[in-house]
């Protein structure tokens, strides 16, 4: 490949990255706007995890649920049988997709019962 290939794809790469679009997934919703069906989920889920709630956010892939956790999974050795069950059977109900844990961060994915203008 000569120079002026060369130069011409890393000039046209400079305008596709200089002309593209911030890719948003979800957008946050306000605790005020969460309607009362998705606040009842969030409140499940605070005791599930024992967290206090912190964010909705809403998009194309459903809602997202993050949570602070008052114990840090990182600082926990073992998670007990019952705890588990109990995870596994709100699953099916709240329409859990996915969990993700980070430290004291649970952020909680789930199928969209609601729609939100965003």
């Amino acid at each position: 490949m000569d120079n002026n290939t060369i130069n011409d794809i890393a000039n046209r790469l400079q305008d596709i990255k200089r002309d593209r679009e911030e890719l948003n997934e979800a957008s946050e919703i306000s605790q005020s706007d969460i309607q009362a069906s998705d606040m009842k989920r969030i409140k499940t889920l605070e005791k599930l995890f024992n967290a206090s709630f912190e964010g909705f956010h809403e998009g194309g892939h459903g809602s997202i649920v993050d949570m602070n956790s008052k114990k840090p999974f990182h600082s926990v050795n073992r998670t007990q049988a019952s705890e588990w069950q109990a995870i596994s059977k709100a699953i099916k109900k709240l329409k859990i997709r996915w969990i993700e844990i980070s430290g004291s961060r649970v952020s909680v994915g789930l199928e969209s019962i609601n729609e939100y203008d965003y």
